[in-house]
């Protein structure tokens, strides 16, 4: 910011806070995402189940790379994280059936059997791709939704944290 420009925000800025007709947008503002809109399905690439381990390490957000490695180590998740990761991989790309044997893949890798995977998962990805249920087709949750709403439990690893661990510092310098 040039210097001219500076000395224009720093006179004008406590007139603008002041001002009642801005105040409601000036508190929300920090809630407000600005970046690209990934909500229409249109965008989405392709990728295939061999490439998820290169991309998770080289292209995944911290978030979706901290819920591949519970999944790689637990060969499960619970439903919420689930539910983010799957859309997640939805979202750039994985079709239905690649999604369906990912996720039959690493149950079973955890002692699951297949019967039971058919019976109790299977229907919530179909669901999440529209093929179940009310139809709907889920688009992946914004940075937004995962910061604010569905606040991880015991066991869950959906949510990366940043204003709720005390061991932020090192968990930042390790996923980044």
């Amino acid at each position: 910011m040039e210097k001219g420009q500076s000395k224009l925000t720093a006179r004008t800025l406590p007139a603008v806070q002041s001002d009642e007709r801005l105040q409601p947008l000036l508190n929300h503002l920090s809630h407000s995402y600005t970046g690209q809109d990934y909500s229409t399905q249109g965008s989405a690439g392709k990728i295939s189940l061999d490439q998820i381990d290169s991309l998770c390490t080289k292209s995944f957000p911290p978030c979706m790379r901290q819920l591949h490695k519970a999944l790689r180590d637990n060969h499960h998740l619970r439903h919420g994280g689930r539910m983010q990761y799957g859309l997640f991989l939805k979202g750039i790309g994985l079709t239905l059936e690649q999604a369906l044997q990912f996720w039959k893949q690493e149950f079973i890798r955890g002692k699951m059997d297949p019967d039971k995977f058919d019976k109790g998962y299977s229907y919530n990805i179909r669901h999440s791709f529209g093929k179940e249920g009310k139809r709907t087709d889920y688009t992946p949750f914004s940075c937004l939704k995962i910061i604010l709403n569905n606040p991880p439990g015991q066991g869950d690893y959906h949510d990366f944290g940043f204003s709720k661990r005390d061991t932020l510092p090192g968990s930042l310098s390790e996923v980044l």
